[in-house]
């Protein structure tokens, strides 16, 4: 039988790690609602075609938002990711076409590499590569 385990953590941080906390939060919701937007956008053309991750992450944003280099890559693709991938409960009709994020509600980021995550005896230690 397969357990799976989850563990919650409040982090205590200081002023310069809350800061990029903030920023890389603010920068998964900006690549999410342009992800989302232009998911709006092919849909709406006349002969849509289907986008994926890849393509999304393909076309480079760090171009035009200079600001995005400084937030990790691992958040901003998993942000890509999350927009992308389809959601079952709105295929079975149980809840509507994904919204935007807005700014103070439920800003969250995540690292899907756990190499990066290291657990010690009094520390969470994330490893930051931009």
């Amino acid at each position: 039988m397969l357990l799976r385990r989850a563990d919650r953590f409040r982090i205590y941080t200081d002023a310069t790690q809350e800061e990029l906390f903030r920023r890389t939060i603010g920068c998964c919701r900006l690549v999410y609602n342009l992800c989302l937007d232009q998911k709006i956008l092919e849909r709406e053309r006349s002969r849509p075609r289907q986008l994926t991750a890849f393509d999304q992450m393909k076309a480079s944003l760090k171009e035009e938002f200079d600001f995005l280099y400084e937030a990790p890559n691992h958040p901003l693709q998993q942000a890509t990711t999350i927009c992308t991938r389809p959601s079952p409960t709105f295929f079975e009709r149980r809840a509507g076409f994904p919204t935007f994020r807005r700014k103070g509600q439920n800003g969250s980021f995540r690292y899907p590499d756990p190499k990066q995550i290291k657990l010690e005896k009094w520390a969470i230690r994330i490893l930051v590569l931009t």
